[in-house]
């Protein structure tokens, strides 16, 4: 979506916008396949549970993330269907201006 030509230039289209919401579904599927680490729940070490509390805490944490990464990747997908609808209407409007022009 970002184009090389200048940094000052950002270039989107359609199919970049759908290319971004493919990859953000490809890591919420990584986000999601993580799993937690095993831990000896038969430690009676007060490290194992705190060790298991935060890894609980992690694996919360990644769940989020992969949620807010999908909700990206559908706003993304519904930006590449409006973006089609706008640039369609745009050119629409521009040869309604054209053909009305009085030289």
């Amino acid at each position: 979506m970002f184009s090389a030509k200048s940094s000052s230039q950002l270039q989107v289209s359609d199919g970049g916008l759908r290319l971004e919401a493919a990859r953000c579904d490809a890591l919420a599927g990584k986000l999601s396949a993580n799993t937690l680490p095993s831990v000896d729940e038969t430690s009676p070490l007060s490290s194992a549970a705190a060790v298991e509390a935060a890894c609980e805490q992690v694996a919360e944490a990644g769940v989020r993330s992969a949620r807010q990464v999908q909700a990206t990747a559908a706003k993304l997908r519904a930006a590449a269907a409006g973006y089609d609808t706008h640039e369609a209407r745009a050119a629409a409007d521009l040869r309604a201006v054209e053909s009305s022009r009085v030289c």
